[in-house]
């Protein structure tokens, strides 16, 4: 990786992965910690995919939008991108990812709304790397375009009660794990407590159950499960010291080990509720890439049919379980599949009043242009990628739909990531 002489340049726009913008003879450098304003002096250069990037040598000038980042570890962890931009550009910025996305596919950006704000120390989940090293425990999250683990000594983006757990974590490590491991910790705060998953090589013996026994009873953890890397069954339980219950808008559930949540309940949230909004009038409902039904549960618990998809079996069997546990068996129909592969057909989607998306960061292609072919009244898509929102918004629109509203909604505080809810009808 060679370098270029030291160059001064100046900061006008800030990217989309929260890198601010140098506009020079060489092309356009990507510039790290920076704001719009910057006058910096960088040492430059090309990464493998052919990009410029610029590491600050000196700040000769800020920014108007610079900010105090919040985190020590911030520059080097690769958890956070934009800690150092004020609370304004930032928002703005954040806003303008989906304006921009929109944009790009015919839409007018001005149909997207204030950003519901995210909050620090309101993440609930947090996946942990370590390695075990002859030095000792290495353990956190990854410094950017590394692989290099950082150890955090603090994480304020996180809930407190996963943050806290750190200086133990790496105690734990030492004693289950051995110099030259690789492991995984995902860490989850549901409503009764924290739950707690490791992902090794290889499986727990007797003395890897003992230490996590001991180690849930003196952080009163709910549960701590072991998976296995590259296995795609479910992690199984070591310790259940009571059931990991979260709350979908009023009705309980337990999840299985590492489920997939919402990252925040203020997200979820903000999310339940336009969904709830836009279908107020709908009786049959589906709910697509259904997750364990942080939407399903309470469009049922409001009188709405629901039938649930989703392709992980074991989140699928957890919402029918909590759905019948609730009483909600006769709202709630629960199918295990793959929407990728096999999505709705026409057929299927008739009598249906609305849909609601939420699928991975791929988007619902396929499943869009289905629905573009339906007679479906009401569609609302969440999303945590705008771009491929953009595309299968296109799709919807294309076949007749109208796109009312776009809410941007801040889960991943401090990064590019934004998530959006966006309400489709019939135009």
């Amino acid at each position: 990786m060679s370098r270029s002489p030291n160059l001064t340049v100046d900061i006008v726009a800030l990217g989309g992965g929260g890198d601010g913008i140098a506009e020079t003879g060489q092309g356009r450098i990507f510039v790290p910690g920076s704001v719009p304003g910057d006058r910096l002096v960088i040492s430059a250069h090309r990464e493998k995919g052919g990009a410029l990037r610029g590491d600050i040598v000196e700040r000769l000038e800020d920014g108007a939008d610079r900010a105090i980042p919040i985190c020590r570890h911030f520059g080097t962890c690769g958890g956070c991108a934009v800690q150092h931009v004020a609370p304004d550009a930032y928002r703005d910025w954040k806003r303008g990812l989906v304006r921009q996305a929109l944009a790009r596919r015919g839409f007018d950006g001005g149909i997207v709304g204030d950003l519901a704000p995210g909050l620090p120390g309101r993440r609930r989940r947090a996946r942990f790397f370590v390695r075990m090293t002859a030095g000792g425990v290495a353990l956190g999250f990854r410094e950017a375009r590394s692989h290099r683990i950082v150890t955090l000594a603090e994480c304020p983006v996180l809930a407190p009660e996963i943050a806290a757990l750190l200086p133990s974590l790496s105690g734990l490590c030492e004693s289950v794990f051995a110099s030259g491991d690789r492991a995984e910790l995902a860490a989850t705060l549901t409503d009764a407590g924290l739950d707690m998953t490791v992902f090794a090589g290889r499986e727990p013996g007797l003395e890897d159950r003992e230490a996590l026994a001991g180690f849930s009873e003196a952080h009163d953890l709910a549960r701590i499960s072991w998976g296995l890397f590259g296995v795609a069954a479910t992690a199984e339980p070591v310790v259940r010291r009571r059931a990991a219950t979260v709350m979908f808008g009023g009705v309980a559930l337990e999840p299985p080990p590492d489920a997939f949540l919402q990252a925040t309940v203020e997200g979820e949230s903000a999310l339940r509720e336009r969904i709830g909004e836009a279908l107020a009038d709908a009786g049959r409902v589906a709910d697509l890439y259904a997750g364990c039904g942080a939407f399903a549960l309470p469009l049922a618990a409001a009188g709405r049919h629901v039938l649930a998809i989703d392709a992980a079996g074991d989140h699928v069997d957890a919402l029918d379980a909590a759905a019948r546990a609730n009483g909600l068996g006769p709202m709630v129909n629960a199918a295990t599949r793959d929407l990728h592969h096999r999505p709705l057909e026409l057929d299927e989607l008739k009598g249906l009043d609305a849909v609601v998306l939420d699928p991975p960061r791929a988007g619902a292609a396929r499943q869009a242009a289905l629905l573009a072919e339906s007679d479906v009244a009401v569609i609302a898509y969440a999303s945590c990628d705008p771009r491929t929102f953009a595309r299968d918004a296109r799709l919807l629109c294309d076949g007749g739909y109208r796109l009312d509203a776009v809410t941007p909604i801040d889960q991943f505080l401090f990064t590019p990531h934004v998530e959006l809810v966006g309400i489709f009808s019939r135009s």
